[in-house]
Parts: structure tokens; C-alpha cells; sequence
């Protein structure tokens, strides 16, 4: 046997110092030996003399420059990260020989590494094209389509990959995540389960199976598989943070946020000796990001905040920047919100969540048009979202386009037929488009559905206040207290003591009660009639909690023994009962030919009323004029309503030109000033409001009037309290309070409604009121 045969046979039988010192010996005699100069780099290199393999690789190629010597070079060089010159040395061997399936293999991982993958996927087809048994180069083209999302094709590798090895218990889990990433979770539960048939110790499957069955909602079944990967291994990472997630969504938050402290402690040195420190570093913003989503679910927004800014310091990652932008917009910080969706849409363009989340926060923002093209871009990449269809109807809706937001709804709806808020906004247009019939049919169906639900709830009630069937809509108008109802807003609730029982209707000789005014000011102006029917049920005191701005003049109202304007329940003197004020009409089964309609029920002040009356002009016919509404930043709902019912002040112009009257602004806002300073001066209405302190002097100022013309506002309910003839310029979709098809008003006898004729179309209102003006005076 030669010297070459003996080392060989060495080499084969695993005795590399044998080998290594006769090939050394041929090459004493015979230097140019290829195969010994290659074969002898080979065994150098494990041994970890990466220089000297390099030399004897690269004399080898000098000799003979034969395809498998430049692969073995190529790699050795990839080691060593010469990525120029490892590439090379893989090109010039598939060069040389385009049919050698390792050199083509080899070339495709150093170029996905590298993260070119359009040429990975190339050299590695090729490879397979050379040899499909090569169960590498399917299982590494499965990553690599993995990677580029071609899911379905991924797939398809990892199975050929499977066939060729079906005993190998990581290749049934290599699928398993493949169909993970192509939502196929069925058939990934099936190939994990085959996974742990075959070897019941392979953690990853374990922690894998856990993510599995809580896409399913099965959060049992993933708690038992995260404890069965965490047997195993007590570090693993995925198993630990996939418990977190399963306390979270379990609402166990106190035991998952000691979970996910737990693996941040150990954090800087997370994970197992052999992770890279960029995976440590990934997994480390994970568990922050984990915690950040905790602490909100717990209301600590801020901490929340603080730790999902930590995790993005860590790692960028768009579905962090996601729930960071939904953290903004629940906090009603959509600029922010906006701003963070943008930034998740530069890392990953083709989110069609986070195109949806920023159109949401942008008509927050009032910003329609933008909304409307993030929403459409949603749509163009996840067109079967109902939940968008649903979101653009909140455009279609602001901006009146009444049949696209019904199109969208039916749209939603036949993509999810239980989706609530498709049905829920349906019903919505259907009462803006006056189909109230339609709208009751669709709120009552969602009421079936779900019982508990407020929102429709309170808006079924609303349509049937507006028909007068207030048996019923006087009880559906309490969902406004729900927790869940979207427009809740209670300034005064802590006003009352939580230990005190709410008044429903008990006997009240000689109790004491607290009303706590609620909503906007109009509404205490209107309910606060029911307060002296109270104190007649033998009340020894009644106390009210109303706003600053309502004190002087509530306290003319008989009955009423004091105000108080805190919201601390430590300034509320000790009573029996409370009640809030909008409920004191169901409390006494108000329907339509009971409304307490003795007026008035409130005075202006003597004092003030000499004031104004020195101040006002003292001849003429007076009349005061309202032509907006007072936004509500705290109610964006509201402040839609806002816009439909207000205009601009030279809309009035047909009623200033009216001979022989004498005009004074009643009008409070920002845009009192300019929009008045738009009217000619010698048409221009007296503006004096800039003095006016709070709703005392408003009433001095009506009662020194002859007549008030006011869109729907609490300057309107003011002079309907103290009968005053006041003309109400009424919204197309007018609100509750006002009935339907009526002029007139049983809750103020002084009231003349002009409701608008079409949507939007204030014109043809001012023209039926300058008439009756120009008739009447």
C-alpha cells in the first residue's frame, strides 16, 4: 500500500494525525500532490489552523484546479469572512464544473447570507437541478422562501426536504414553522405533533406548539405546552416569553408581568451560551415590548409607553412601532400615532394593518382626504379587511358621501357578517339618511346579538326618543353610563360617594339627594325642570353638581339648595341618594303629554339684569343671534355633530339685511371676532359677549331681547327655559330632543323649529326665516 493509500485509509477511519503525517511525508518527496495538499488543509483547518489550510488549499488549486478544492477553499473563506474572495473561489468552481451540486449549494448560502437573495435562489435551484436528493438545499431554499414570503412555496421545499429524511425530527418542525408563516395552523399542529412522535425531547417543538395553539385562542393547551418545552429546558427563551403571552391573554397580568421581569433580569445574558448576541438582543426587546403591552392592559400607559420605547432602542421592528402608534391613539395622541404607523410603513411598506391603524388616527385628526388614501392603501394589500371597509366608513360618514359609507358597511359585512361595528355603522347611515325604520331594525339585530352591547343600545334609544316612544327610549338612553358606550363621558362621577345607593324611584320624605349635571350644557338646561318636582317629593335637601359656568343661574331654579362646582366628593355635603340629571326623566316615566313644561324654570338674576338692560339698546325689536355650536375636544363624536349644526356667521346676511331690527351677537368662540368682522359694519350685529362671565348673564341678555334665532345650542335651551320666543335652526338629522316632522317643541312652548330639507343645505333654511321675519316683524 503507497504512502497516499495509507493515509487515506487513515483519514477515512477518523485517525487525522495519522493522516496528516502521511500526507506531510508525501509531500516531502512529492510537492505538488494535489490530493495530499488538499486533504491535508482539510484536516489542518478543523484542527483550527486556518492560515495553513488556506496556504495548502490554495497550492492544491495551483496544481489542479478541480471544482470540489475551490469549494472546500470557498468555505474556508466564507469562515474567515473574505466574502469577496470566498465567492469568487464558489463562481470559478461551478464554472468549472456547472454540474456539481455542493459548489452550487455552497455559493447560495454565502449569497443568502449575505442577504442577495434573488442569486441564492438561483445557485441554489441549480444545485437542486444537479442533485434532488440534496436535502440541504431544499431545507435552506424552504428558509430562503421563508424569507421572502413566497410562503407556499416554502412550503413545498420543506416537504421534498422531508422526504428525502423523514426520520429527522427537525424537518417535520422546519415545516411546522413554514406553515406557521403561510397561517396554515392546522397542518402545523399535525407536523410538531409528528415532530415530538419522533423525538419527545425537542424543546423548540414544544415552545413552537404554544404559539400554535394560542393563534387558536386554545390558551390551555399552550400553557401545557410551554410548561412540557420548559421542563426540558428551563431557559428557553420562546417557551418563557410564549407563557407571558398566555398569562396576558388569560388575564393573569399580575404572574405574567413577574414572568417577563423575570426574563429581562436575566436579560443581559439571556438565552443560551450559543446565541448570538444580536438574537440576545432581539429577544431581550421582545420581553420589553411583551411587558410595555402588560403595563397598558393594566392602564399604566405611561409605563407602557416607556418600555415599548425601550424595546424599538433595541431592536427597530415594525409590529413594536404598531403598538406603540395603538398606545397613542387610545390615549387620544393621534399626531403621534400617526407619526409611529409612518415609521413601521418605512420597514415594512406592504403592512396593510398599519397603513389601516394610520387612517384611523389621521380622521381622528380631522384629516379625511389622507385618511381615506392610507385606508385605500390598506385595502389594496389586505382586501378582504372588513375591519377597513369599516374604518373608511368613518370618512364616507364626516365627509356626507351617504352612499359610498353604506356601500362600504354592506361591503364589511359580506366579508364578515358578525362584524359588529360594520352592522352597528350601517344602522349609523341608515339614520343619517332618515331610514329610521331600517336603522331600528339593524340596532335591534345587533342588540340580539349581543345584549350587553351600549352603543347600539343607546342609539336604538335615541331614534325612539326622536318618535316620542319614550317608555322605551327613556331606558335605552341609560346605556350613555355604560362603561363600554364610545361617547361616555362623566366629568362628575366621582362626585358621589360609591357606598351611597342611586335613587330609583324609593320615597324621599326626608332624605337628602345630590343631581349630578352631566354632558353638555344644553342638557342640564333642559332637565334641570325635574329638580323642583324632586324636592316636592318631600326632599329636606337637594343639592346640585353642575359646572362652574351654570352655578348662578341653577341656583334660581326652585328647589335647588345649593350648587357645588367640585368633582371631589369630599365638597358634597352627606345625602341619601344621587341620581344623575338625564335620568330623572325616566325616573318619572316621562312620556311626551307629561313633559314638565311649566315655564319659566329659570330666572336672570336681578342684579345682572339691570346690568345688561343699561347696556342693550333700549328701542327697537331685538333680536339675538347663535350661529355655531362650542366644539368638545374630549368628544370627537360630538364634534361632528358640531359641524352639522353649525355655520358661519355671514350666512345670516339675508336676516341682518331685514329693516327695522336691531341684531345682538350671542355667539361665544374663537371665531366670534373675525367672522363678525366679516359683515359690514353697517349691518353688523351688537357684540358685547366678551363681557359675559357665565350662563346668568347670557339669560340677563335673552330677557332683554324680544326674540332669539340660535342653531341647536345652549344658548337655545337658555331662552326656551325663560320663554323667550327663540327659532331653532335645526340639522337635517336633528337631534332627539326635537321629535319628527313637528315646528314646534312640548318641551318649550316658546320654541319654532326650522329644520333643514337636505343634508348640509343651510340656504333654503335662512330664506323660510328671513319670510317669517320680514312677515311677522
Amino acid at each position: 500500500m503507497s504512502t497516499f493509500d495509507k493515509a487515506i485509509a487513515a483519514h477515512r477511519a477518523g485517525c487525522l494525525e495519522d493522516a496528516a503525517r502521511g500526507y506531510r511525508a508525501l509531500l516531502q518527496t512529492k510537492p505538488k500532490h494535489a490530493d495530499a495538499l488538499h486533504l491535508l488543509g482539510l484536516i489542518v483547518w478543523e484542527q483550527g489552523a486556518t492560515d495553513e489550510a488556506e496556504r495548502l488549499l490554495r497550492r492544491a488549486i495551483a496544481v489542479r484546479e478541480d471544482a470540489i478544492y475551490l469549494t472546500n477553499l470557498g468555505n474556508l473563506l466564507a469562515e474567515l469572512a473574505h466574502m469577496d474572495d470566498a465567492e469568487a473561489a464558489l463562481r470559478r468552481a461551478v464554472a468549472i464544473a456547472p454540474g456539481y451540486a455542493l459548489a452550487h449549494y455552497n455559493l447560495g448560502t454565502l449569497l443568502q447570507d449575505a442577504h442577495r437573495f434573488d442569486e441564492a435562489e438561483s445557485a441554489m435551484r441549480n444545485a437542486l437541478e444537479c442533485d434532488a436528493q440534496l436535502r440541504e438545499a431544499w431545507t435552506n431554499l424552504g428558509k430562503l422562501l421563508g424569507t421572502l414570503k413566497r410562503h407556499s412555496e416554502a412550503v413545498d421545499a420543506y416537504r421534498r426536504a422531508l422526504l428525502l429524511d423523514p426520520a429527522r425530527a427537525s424537518a417535520h418542525r422546519d415545516l411546522a414553522v413554514a406553515y406557521v408563516q403561510a397561517q396554515r395552523f392546522h397542518e402545523a399542529e399535525e407536523a410538531l405533533r409528528n415532530a415530538l412522535q419522533i423525538d419527545p425531547q425537542l424543546v423548540d417543538a414544544h415552545a413552537d406548539l404554544a404559539a400554535v395553539y394560542a393563534h387558536a385562542l386554545r390558551w390551555n393547551d399552550a400553557e401545557s405546552a410551554c410548561r412540557d418545552a420548559l421542563a426540558l429546558d428551563p431557559g428557553h427563551l420562546e417557551a418563557r416569553l410564549n407563557l407571558v403571552r398566555v398569562l396576558q391573554h388569560t388575564n393573569r397580568l399580575g404572574e405574567a408581568e413577574t414572568a417577563v421581569r423575570n426574563v429581562i433580569a436575566t436579560g443581559q445574558a439571556i438565552g443560551f451560551d450559543d446565541t448570538s448576541q444580536s438574537q440576545r438582543a432581539f429577544t431581550h426587546a421582545d420581553a420589553l415590548h411583551l411587558l410595555g403591552r402588560i403595563l397598558w392592559q393594566r392602564g399604566e400607559t405611561g409605563e407602557a409607553e416607556r418600555h415599548l420605547r425601550m424595546a424599538l432602542s433595541i431592536r427597530e421592528n415594525a409590529a413594536y412601532m404598531t403598538d406603540l402608534g395603538n398606545l397613542f391613539n387610545e390615549c387620544a395622541r393621534h399626531a403621534d400615532a400617526a407619526d409611529v404607523y409612518r415609521a413601521a410603513l418605512e420597514l415594512v411598506p406592504d403592512d396593510a394593518v398599519a397603513h389601516r391603524n394610520l387612517g384611523v388616527a389621521l380622521i381622528h385628526m380631522h384629516r379625511f382626504a389622507e385618511a381615506e388614501a392610507a385606508l385605500s392603501d390598506s385595502l389594496r394589500l389586505g382586501p378582504d379587511s372588513a375591519d377597513t371597509y369599516t374604518s373608511l366608513v368613518a370618512v364616507y360618514s364626516h365627509t356626507r358621501r351617504w352612499k359610498e359609507a353604506e356601500a362600504a358597511c354592506r361591503r364589511a359585512l359580506a366579508l364578515d357578517e358578525n362584524h359588529r361595528y360594520a352592522l352597528y355603522n350601517l344602522a349609523g347611515v341608515m339614520m343619517h339618511t332618515d331610514r329610521l325604520d331600517e336603522a331600528e331594525a339593524l340596532f335591534r339585530q345587533g342588540i340580539a346579538r349581543e345584549t350587553h352591547n351600549a352603543n347600539e343600545r343607546f342609539s336604538l334609544g335615541q331614534i325612539l326618543l326622536s318618535q316620542g316612544r319614550y317608555e322605551e327610549g327613556w331606558m335605552l338612553h341609560e346605556a350613555r353610563l355604560d362603561p363600554d358606550h364610545e361617547m361616555r363621558t362623566m366629568p362628575w362621577h366621582d362626585a358621589v360617594s360609591a357606598d351611597l345607593p342611586e335613587w330609583r324611584g324609593e320615597p324621599l320624605e326626608g332624605k337628602t339627594m345630590v343631581v349630578v349635571s352631566e354632558q353638555g350644557f344644553g342638557d342640564s338646561l333642559q332637565f334641570c325642570r325635574y329638580l323642583p318636582m324632586l324636592k316636592r317629593l318631600g326632599l329636606k335637601r337637594l343639592n346640585l353638581v353642575c359646572p362652574s359656568a351654570l352655578v348662578t343661574l341653577m341656583e334660581t331654579v326652585d328647589g335647588v339648595d345649593a350648587c357645588v362646582t367640585s368633582s371631589r366628593s369630599l365638597d358634597i355635603p352627606a345625602h341619601d341618594y344621587w341620581c344623575f340629571m338625564m335620568s330623572l326623566p325616566w325616573r318619572f316615566n316621562t312620556t311626551v303629554d307629561t313633559i314638565p313644561a311649566d315655564v319659566p324654570y329659570l330666572h336672570a338674576p336681578a342684579d345682572r339684569l339691570l346690568t345688561w338692560r343699561e347696556r342693550l339698546p333700549s328701542e327697537g325689536f331685538k333680536v339675538g343671534l347663535v350661529w355655531a355650536g362650542n366644539p368638545r375636544p374630549d368628544m370627537p363624536g360630538a364634534n361632528a355633530v358640531d359641524r352639522r349644526r353649525s355655520l358661519d356667521a355671514r350666512a345670516f346676511l339675508p336676516l341682518l339685511e331685514v329693516p327695522g331690527l336691531k341684531f345682538v351677537s350671542l355667539q361665544l368662540g374663537d371665531a366670534t371676532r373675525p367672522q363678525l368682522d366679516s359683515i359690514p359694519h353697517e349691518i353688523r350685529p351688537l357684540d358685547l359677549m366678551g363681557d359675559v362671565r357665565d350662563f346668568a348673564d347670557t339669560a340677563a341678555i335673552i330677557e332683554c331681547l324680544d326674540l332669539v334665532i340660535s342653531v341647536d345650542t345652549s344658548t337655545a335651551h337658555v331662552a326656551g327655559a325663560l320663554n323667550k320666543p327663540v327659532w331653532i335652526l335645526s340639522r337635517y338629522d336633528a337631534c332627539w330632543r326635537w321629535l319628527r316632522e313637528r315646528d314646534d317643541s312640548p318641551w318649550y312652548p316658546s320654541v319654532r323649529l326650522f329644520r333643514q330639507t337636505t343634508p348640509g343645505d343651510w340656504g333654503d333654511v335662512i330664506e323660510r326665516v328671513s319670510v317669517a321675519l320680514k312677515k311677522q316683524y
